[in-house]
């Protein structure tokens, strides 16, 4: 999981490490939750 976030872009180094590991939690958050709020949030992590 962590892996592909860090080998996709390695130039980046810690900024992409933890935004790819923020975005695949709010994954997590949405398949569970499955609504829109998780979903919303999400873009908002993107967005910010």
């Amino acid at each position: 999981m962590a892996k592909i976030g860090a080998e996709a872009v390695p130039e980046i180094g810690g900024l992409a490490h933890v935004k790819g590991l923020t975005l695949r939690a709010f994954e997590v958050v949405d398949a569970r939750a499955r609504g829109h709020r998780a979903h919303t949030a999400m873009h908002a992590v993107v967005r910010g």
